[in-house]
């Protein structure tokens, strides 16, 4: 062991023990319980206050329309909740041990060995004022000595209290660059590498708008995202107050980004940013144009807006081909001039496929209108597109259209069919183009997304063949190479080999020909392929020849016939409905389930 050392933690120990013996011990005279340090003070009545630091410059501040701000030694808004903060503690604020005077008056240098001399902190708060005194810590160090001014001794309170006391004015200043509260803009624009961008939103419809340096559509969650991140903007490090600084050495003279705010023709705030200290790449020194004060902030709370300096435009154009704000009642899809059908809506859901005038899919409807709305650009290909240069990207005339429209009434009482959105589809040279009719760009798209599109009538058409339950069947009847078999129902899950041949059927047989029937009984299309009989061989429903009816007992039959397989891998099959030869994809689960549980009674 070092003896040098063990003498020196000697004499560290008798100190303190006779610090405590012959000073510290006397707080422990009096212990009358919690009393308050500050009796009738009210927290909501002060309206200034003033901190004196040891060593520092004091601090005013005042309180203006329930937010606080400095007053010296420099004007600036102040963090109007630690301000508050401070003040509730003060309010409620006691002490379990209570020095008298007296006793402090008998100790030789009291104020120097409590901390008064001169005092950590000065406090005067209000108007008639209470001033308190903050000594120096107990020896444990987790109290403070404390006096009121007038008060007939010392007060030992929680050290903690140190915590919401400012050392330098720079604690109390306002980190955040914008008080977005109470920034009530409907414009902004953003300067980056000489090129701007404005933005301005629809107050009645809340959705945001480009107008420079092309009016067209923004992405509103984009928009919002990047402003929302913007609320990140806090000075890490107050650099400099001086109005004469040269803005040069921050790069601020000539800003690398700007941004500001506006409320019709009234700029409310602009903010300029300049390049980052050279021991931290994640800042950047930044300035508000009212303020002459330059600051450090965090990056990452405007670097959307300069992520893409020569495409910013771009990083915030709506990529939607449709944004609807009005529900469409209408929806016109065109091939070409002779080649199209249309959407019309009769209920919330319920929507005809016409001229045809049959039920569309409610799901597939749901589908198609989320396809739609959801349709993006992969990119912008050209920005103004005249008619001339339509060709170019096959969109004059275009391969499709798809128009939707909404049903109103005028005052006068005309019904009208509005024009909501309208797109147009081309193809050249293998690439998928698209265009808005009201816009003068044309866009390159993914050819897996056009192609979720539906194209013609029968894709929308209701996948419902037919509805049975197999309670009302009577009999089952299989056909294949001009020959027949039958199963007759005789009642739930009890079939028998109908006439002219002798099969096996037990329980296990009968109840999963039951289930088959079931499955046939809630029949849908997979895809409808063709409505009638043109070219039907090319299915290769002669070749396999094979067909199952069910018997109702009604006497009505419902017969499906089977084809070859489609290049999907499900079967094709064709019914009659209402005299009509549809012919469709089977839904394989279904056809599966056929194959196994009917197989044995098949020729």
């Amino acid at each position: 062991m070092n003896p040098k050392r063990t003498w020196l933690w000697l004499g560290i120990a008798l100190g303190l023990f006779a610090f405590i013996y012959f000073f510290e011990r006397h707080i422990e005279k009096e212990e009358t319980g919690p009393r308050s340090i500050l009796p009738g003070f009210r927290a909501a009545d002060i309206q200034r206050l003033q901190v004196l630091p040891r060593g520092q410059l004091a601090i005013y501040a005042e309180r203006t329309n329930q937010s606080w701000r400095l007053t010296q030694p420099l004007v600036y808004p102040a963090r109007s909740a630690a301000i508050d903060a401070l003040l509730y503690v003060l309010e409620h604020l006691t002490s379990g041990t209570f020095i008298p005077m007296h006793e402090v008056t008998n100790l030789p240098n009291a104020d120097e060995q409590y901390g008064f001399d001169p005092p950590q902190f000065s406090l005067a708060l209000g108007q008639p004022q209470f001033h308190l005194l903050v000594g120096r810590r107990t020896a444990f160090g987790n109290q403070v000595f404390v006096q009121r001014v007038g008060a007939d001794g010392i007060f030992v309170v929680d050290a903690r209290l140190l915590e919401l006391l400012p050392r330098t004015v720079d604690e109390w200043r306002e980190t955040a660059l914008v008080d977005w509260e109470h920034l009530a803009f409907d414009r902004f624009a953003v300067t980056n590498a000489g090129k701007v961008l404005e933005l301005r939103i629809n107050p009645e419809t809340s959705r945001w708008r480009i107008i420079q340096p092309t009016a067209t559509r923004a992405d509103g969650e984009k928009v919002q995202e990047a402003l929302a991140r913007l609320t990140l903007l806090h000075a890490r490090q107050f650099v400099s107050d001086d109005p004469e600084v040269d803005l040069d050495v921050f790069g601020l003279r000539s800003p690398e980004m700007s941004i500001a705010f506006f409320r019709g023709t009234n700029t409310l705030l602009s903010i300029d940013f300049g390049r980052s200290p050279t021991n931290d790449p994640t800042l950047a020194y930044a300035r508000r144009g009212d303020r002459t004060n330059v600051v450090t902030v965090p990056k990452e709370a405007f670097e959307q807006w300069t992520a893409a300096k020569s495409d910013l435009f771009r990083s915030f154009f709506d990529r939607h081909l449709i944004t609807l704000t009005e529900r469409p009642d209408g929806i016109e899809i065109r091939m070409d001039e002779t080649n199209g059908f249309t959407l019309q809506r009769e209920g919330s859901e319920v929507w005809r496929v016409l001229p045809d005038d049959y039920l569309a899919d409610t799901a597939l409807m749901r589908e198609f209108l989320t396809t739609l709305t959801n349709l993006q650009a992969a990119q912008i290909e050209r920005e103004i597109a005249g008619e001339a240069a339509l060709p170019e990207y096959g969109l004059a005339p275009p391969g499709a259209r798809y128009i939707l429209r909404t049903s109103g009434i005028t005052e006068s009482g005309t019904i009208t069919n509005r024009v909501i959105a309208e797109i147009h589809f081309g193809i050249k040279d293998g690439k998928v183009f698209a265009r808005r009719a009201n816009e003068g760009f044309v866009f390159a798209m993914n050819a897996e997304d056009m192609n979720r599109l539906p194209f013609h009538r029968l894709q929308l058409r209701d996948r419902r063949v037919w509805r049975f339950s197999e309670t009302n069947v009577a009999r089952l009847i299989i056909r294949q190479g001009g020959r027949t078999r039958e199963l007759i129902r005789r009642g739930p899950q009890n079939w028998v080999p109908g006439p002219g041949w002798e099969g096996i059927m037990d329980p296990v047989r009968s109840a999963a020909v039951e289930e088959t029937v079931h499955r046939i009984g809630d029949l849908e299309a997979a895809v409808w392929v063709q409505r009638g009989t043109d070219n039907i061989e090319a299915y290769g429903f002669t070749e396999k020849d094979y067909a199952v009816t069910v018997e109702l007992q009604n006497g009505e039959k419902r017969t499906v016939e089977f084809g070859h397989d489609a290049p999907s891998q499900f079967p094709f099959a064709r019914v009659n409905l209402d005299g009509e030869t549809w012919v469709f994809e089977f839904p394989w689960l279904t056809y599966q389930m056929m194959e196994v549980h009917l197989e044995p009674y098949r020729l």
